[in-house]
C-alpha cells in the first residue's frame, strides 16, 4: 500500500481489521474449519465484498480477482498457521 493511501486510511475511525492492519483481504471468523472460497461464484462474491472496502478503493483498485486470490490465500494460510501454532504452543 502506498504511503498516501495508508495515511488516508489511518484517519478512519472504524474497528474493521482491514482498516487497522492495512493489509486484510479475507475476513475469517474465529471458528475452526474456516475454508477459502472454492467455486468461481464464491470467489467473485468474496472479491465483490472486498471491492466495497476503503482499502480497495484507496490502494488496490487495480487488483484483479486473480491478484485477490493470491493475496487471500497468503493471508488465509498465515492465519491457519497461527491457529495451529497457538494450539500446539
Amino acid at each position: 500500500m502506498g504511503h498516501s493511501a495508508a495515511a488516508s486510511l489511518s484517519h478512519l475511525q472504524v474497528s474493521h481489521p482491514c482498516l487497522v492492519s492495512h493489509c486484510c483481504v479475507c475476513v475469517l471468523s474465529p471458528h475452526a474449519g474456516e475454508r477459502p472460497p472454492i467455486t468461481q461464484e464464491e470467489w467473485l462474491a468474496e472479491f465483490a465484498k472486498y471491492q466495497q472496502s476503503p482499502e480497495f478503493r484507496l490502494a488496490h483498485a487495480h487488483m484483479t480477482v486473480e491478484d485477490f486470490k493470491f493475496i487471500y490465500f497468503m493471508e488465509w494460510a498465515h492465519r491457519m498457521w497461527g491457529r495451529w501454532a497457538l494450539l500446539m504452543g
